[in-house]
C-alpha cells in the first residue's frame, strides 16, 4: 500500500456505488455527490451494494490511480449512511481494508496536534507551507494539498 501522510484526506462514500465506473466516472461522482475536488490529492473510497468490492480513487501529479479490491468471501463493514461521505484517518482505512469492524472498536485517547502552517528552511531558502487544495511553488513543482510560498535570501557579496 502507498505511504500516506497524516495530512492526506481520506473520504469514504457511504452510499453504494456502481463500480463499473472507471477514472472519469468516479471523479465526476466525487465532484457531484461528495462535493470534493478529485484533484486535491485525497483518497476517495467507494464500495458496491454487496460490500464485497472496493475502489479507491487517488490523484497525483500526472494522473489518477485507481485501486480495486474484491473479497472472495465475506464483506467489508461499511459506515452508516449518516452523511454523504465519512472522513477517515490512515489507521481507520487500514482497519477497514483489513476486515476489522470499526463499530466494535474504539480509539484510545491520544493527543492529536492540530495542523498549522509550518516553516521549513532549506539552505538559504525558506518555505512557508500551508494546507490548501493544490498549489505550485513557481518552479513547476506541484504539491497536492499544500500551498508553498518560497523566499530566498541570497548571500551578500563582500568586497
Amino acid at each position: 500500500m502507498m505511504g500516506l501522510l497524516p495530512t492526506t484526506g481520506i473520504f469514504v462514500a457511504t452510499a453504494p456505488t456502481d463500480l463499473r465506473k472507471a477514472f472519469d466516472g468516479l471523479a465526476a461522482l466525487v465532484r457531484q455527490s461528495l462535493q470534493q475536488d478529485p484533484l486535491s490529492g485525497s483518497l476517495y473510497v467507494f464500495c458496491n451494494r454487496r460490500h464485497d468490492r472496493i475502489k479507491i480513487l487517488f490523484w497525483e501529479p500526472g494522473g489518477y490511480w485507481l485501486c480495486t479490491r474484491r473479497l472472495e468471501r465475506g464483506t467489508f463493514r461499511w459506515p452508516a449512511r449518516e452523511a454523504v461521505c465519512a472522513r477517515y484517518s490512515r489507521e481507520e482505512l487500514a482497519l477497514l481494508l483489513g476486515g476489522i469492524d470499526l463499530t466494535t472498536t474504539r480509539a484510545r485517547p491520544w493527543y492529536r496536534r492540530e495542523l498549522k502552517p509550518v516553516f521549513y528552511s532549506l539552505r538559504s531558502c525558506t518555505f512557508d507551507v500551508q494546507r490548501v487544495a493544490n498549489a505550485e511553488d513557481g518552479l513547476g513543482t506541484t504539491f497536492p494539498g499544500f500551498l508553498v510560498s518560497r523566499s530566498c535570501l541570497l548571500p551578500q557579496r563582500r568586497w
